[in-house]
């Protein structure tokens, strides 16, 4: 057991790719990491006010409302101060990232993304929060 996971990490996996949901909470969940998940964002949103997570990672294009209002939410929202919130997209040109990132996101992950660099980009948002 590494030092970030000798406490409780709560992830938020808002997707709706049940594949890609599955995987990723698997890699997180084996590697000790707490995760949540959800399948649209009014679902996430509920999961996040309940776990209040310290990293959520989002999915571009979640059922409900859009990314930008879902950053908003959590920008806007003390509890969320110190969370990492890491978008997931298929967008490939540089501007969809600096749209993202522009947005409010801190870091943003280009799928198709292979489970162990999720899992990197959270362990590096958890260490990175922890050293703060």
């Amino acid at each position: 057991m590494d030092e970030l996971t000798e406490q409780p990490l709560a992830v938020l996996l808002a997707d709706h790719d049940e594949g890609s949901r599955f995987i990723c909470r698997e890699a997180m969940a084996r590697a000790g990491i707490e995760v949540a998940t959800a399948s649209s964002s009014r679902a996430a949103l509920a999961a996040a006010r309940s776990l209040t997570p310290r990293v959520i990672i989002w999915a571009v294009g979640l059922p409900g409302f859009t990314e930008t209002t879902a950053v908003r939410h959590f920008r806007d929202d003390p509890a969320f101060r110190r969370t990492t919130l890491i978008a997931l997209t298929a967008g490939t040109n540089g501007r969809d990232e600096r749209d993202l990132r522009d947005a409010g996101f801190d870091r943003v992950l280009l799928r198709p993304v292979a489970p162990d660099v999720v899992l990197d980009c959270v362990r590096d948002a958890l260490r990175a929060k922890f050293s703060a």
